[in-house]
């Protein structure tokens, strides 16, 4: 392992090679409220429902462990929280998720009670919620551009460069100031492709990302 591991990170985003005339690996299926919520970005309470199903390719879902999905939350199976858990702690909350086969036709997927038939299901899918975000951006190294109406925001990001922690970068965080991508530590990214869960995943060195 290098040294310097501990300090690597990569903007994590999904790899659509795999889709083929899929749009998504799954498809939200809508809730009350569910605009309001994003790209679950923020560290704020959601008010969410008991349970959020998505429609899915369950053909896919043998082979991704970090679905491409159409509101873009960040889902991951268990095996691969579990995996990031085993590389270091990081404050999250998990939204339970129930993948519905999507090859099934809609009348087909309920028994005479009027529940979900258990083949149809899926279980091993989370959403996951970061509760914190890290003050890392290092300002005198990085090029970025502030919001016009709040400076304290960034816009855009030309180069990023993080500072450099003692205690090394957590497996999973967001930055503030900027919530959109969403990144991994080095250890992580070993971490998963030594569980062999990265087909469908994109690891993006930070000097390679815009955004």
């Amino acid at each position: 392992m290098k040294n310097d591991i501990k300090q690597e990170a990569y903007v994590l985003k999904w790899d659509l090679d795999h889709l083929g005339d899929d749009e998504f690996d799954a498809r939200l299926m809508e809730f009350s409220g569910w605009k309001n919520v994003g790209a679950l970005a923020s560290t704020k309470d959601y008010t969410l429902p008991e349970n959020i199903y998505f429609e899915a390719n369950f053909r896919t879902l043998k082979k991704i462990s970090y679905p491409y999905n159409s509101i873009r939350w960040p889902i991951m199976s268990k095996k691969m929280l579990k995996i990031l858990l085993s590389v270091g702690t990081f404050p999250h909350r998990t939204i339970p998720i129930t993948m519905i086969n999507d090859t099934v036709m809609t009348l087909d997927r309920y028994d005479q009670k009027g529940n979900y038939k258990t083949e149809v299901l899926n279980n091993n899918y989370v959403a996951i919620q970061l509760l914190e975000s890290l003050d890392v951006i290092d300002f005198n190294k990085s090029k970025v551009e502030r919001d016009e109406d709040y400076p304290q925001y960034i816009d855009f990001i030309e180069k990023l460069v993080l500072k450099v922690l003692p205690e090394g970068l957590p497996p999973l965080f967001r930055i503030q100031n900027y919530f959109v991508p969403l990144f991994i530590s080095g250890e992580a990214r070993e971490a998963v492709e030594a569980a062999n869960l990265q087909e469908g995943i994109k690891f993006i060195p930070l000097d390679e990302y815009r955004g």
